[in-house]
Order: structure tokens, then C-alpha cells, then sequence
């Protein structure tokens, strides 16, 4: 009688976990504190709901989207004026809202839906502090200190 009431509970669970990997949530289990009289099926594990954070986009799907339009990186840098042309090319791998805000009007799309981890709430560029600037601050520091 006791399995059968454990397997229950699991399928119950499995089921559980099954509806909302389909939905847009991620659901994790938090144990329960311990106490003298806590059990499975009195207070089992409660489900906190966490909302899956949108990815951005592969470098490769963007790429081939900029294809489909006709378009090339060396294109993009040759229209609008940059004189290294693998340059936008950057754009893939680092945060370049300029650069961003082009590729997005190629691909009839707002920067924020291809790259949601670099955008706020708003829309707007969340800025960062670039690794470069922070070296040459430290060296400028270091030959007047």
C-alpha cells in the first residue's frame, strides 16, 4: 500500500514537472523544512515558479537571417562608412548598440528581440563597463601615482 501511495505522488510530480515544461515556466522544487512531523504527502515540496529568461539570438541565425536579405557583413560595413569591413562582424560577439540598432532594421527587427540579454525593460541599451576602459583607467593611475 505505501509504494503504491509513493508512486502516486510521483506520477503526480512527473505529471507535474510534464505541464509546465510545455508552458513558458520553469518550475524547481524547494524542500520543505525539517521538522519532527514533516512527510511527503503532508507537505511535500512546494513549487517555485521562475520565469524562463529569453536567449538571444545564435550568431549563426543571425548571419543567415542578414543573408537571406542580401546582405553581408562587408556590405554593412562598406554602406555605412566603417574601413576594417569584418568590423559589424563584432556585433555577434560583444554588445555594440550602434551596430545592434543596424542589423535590427536590416532584419526588420527591434536590437531588443535578437539580443533581450542586452536590453532593459524599456528597450534601452543596458551599458556596461568595458574590460578595456577599466585597463587604461588602471594604467593612467598607475603613471600619475
Amino acid at each position: 500500500m505505501r509504494q503504491a501511495e509513493n508512486m502516486q505522488i510521483s506520477l503526480t510530480r512527473i505529471s507535474y514537472l510534464v505541464h509546465c515544461a510545455v508552458s513558458v515556466q520553469h518550475v524547481e522544487f524547494e524542500r520543505p523544512e525539517k521538522t519532527a512531523r514533516s512527510s511527503r504527502t503532508e507537505g511535500g515540496m512546494k513549487p517555485v515558479r521562475k520565469t524562463i529568461a529569453p536567449k538571444d539570438w545564435h550568431p549563426a541565425d543571425i548571419k543567415a537571417e542578414l543573408e537571406k536579405a542580401g546582405w553581408s557583413f562587408a556590405r554593412i560595413a562598406r554602406e555605412n562608412g566603417y574601413s576594417n569591413r569584418t568590423s559589424p562582424a563584432n556585433v555577434l560577439r560583444i554588445p555594440w548598440a550602434p551596430m545592434e540598432k543596424i542589423v535590427g532594421d536590416i532584419l526588420g527587427r527591434h536590437p531588443m528581440e535578437i539580443w533581450p540579454s542586452r536590453y532593459d525593460e524599456n528597450g534601452e541599451p543596458i551599458r556596461r563597463r568595458s574590460c578595456g576602459s577599466a585597463r587604461v583607467a588602471k594604467r593612467k593611475g598607475a603613471r600619475n601615482g
